[in-house]
């Protein structure tokens, strides 16, 4: 009768030594495909571009980080786009922080597409809840946090916070706000011109 019992406490912990095994292949696995690196912040280039004290050593050298997930207002979409940028240098400048790039390529701006950790918490996730951004949609399809990401927002559309100010909204994405400043009017001053039922 101990016999059975002593088999069956043998089986049991190498099914739990198994299993314990398992986990850490996966854990290291999961780790192994985003590993984080460890930057110091200098300043916020806009509220979705970080500035970096010291290059990155990657396949290329990298300075400048482009905080991936969210979209802040553009730099000249004022006063939104230098809230933000004031909102990111709250949050990070001279801090060191912990970098996850979302894709160990640069784009065309040299900039490294990352989730950027300050201790616990996720700066691009304190953005959304602070009102100094939006989601990127694209991002959500890919980020395992999405549904925080979503609520952070939706918070900070309720409370009206930042860009969601119901007194002053941001009612133009920078990606509009930027081809409306390229693409040059059909109405010039000079081709206004009184007409002549005028009072």
């Amino acid at each position: 009768m101990l016999r059975g019992s002593t088999a069956r406490c043998r089986l049991l912990l190498q099914l739990l030594l198994v299993g314990v095994a398992l986990v850490g292949v996966i854990v290291l696995g999961v780790q192994s495909q985003s590993p984080r690196t460890v930057a110091v912040v200098d300043y916020a280039v806009s509220g979705q571009s970080l500035a970096l004290l010291y290059p990155l050593e990657t396949s290329v050298e990298v300075s400048t980080l482009r905080l991936a997930g969210i979209t802040a207002p553009d730099l000249d979409q004022a006063p939104w786009g230098p809230a933000a940028r004031d909102c990111l240098n709250q949050q990070v400048r001279d801090q060191t922080v912990r970098i996850e790039a979302q894709d160990p390529e640069v784009d065309s701006f040299g900039r490294l597409w990352a989730y950027v950790w300050r201790g616990e918490n996720l700066v691009n996730q304190i953005l959304l809840a602070e009102g100094c951004a939006y989601i990127d949609e694209t991002a959500l399809l890919h980020h395992p946090q999405s549904e925080d990401w979503i609520y952070a927002q939706e918070r900070a559309r309720i409370l009206g916070l930042g860009i969601w100010d119901p007194d002053q909204p941001l009612r133009q994405s920078p990606q509009a706000f930027r081809q409306a400043q390229t693409t040059p009017s059909s109405i010039t001053p000079s081709s206004i011109t009184p007409s002549s039922t005028e009072p």
